[in-house]
């Protein structure tokens, strides 16, 4: 395990697509503070949208 203090290899990183991301939630209580934290807007009943990184992310609760 690497220590968070040193650094790590300078590899290059690939670009990723700025293709749209889906994220899933169990219940509320894990799907209220994701939204939040990522800053998505509500978007009907279980459900929130917004960008991040230039992507569209849609955050849908599945469960309870």
């Amino acid at each position: 395990m690497i220590p968070m203090d040193e650094t790590t290899d300078a590899a290059p990183r690939p670009t990723l697509p700025a293709v749209p991301v889906l994220l899933t939630a169990a219940t509320r209580w894990e799907s209220r503070p994701l939204a939040a934290a990522l800053g998505l807007s509500a978007a009907g009943d279980a459900r929130w949208e917004g960008s991040l990184a230039g992507r569209r992310v849609t955050l849908v609760q599945t469960g309870m």
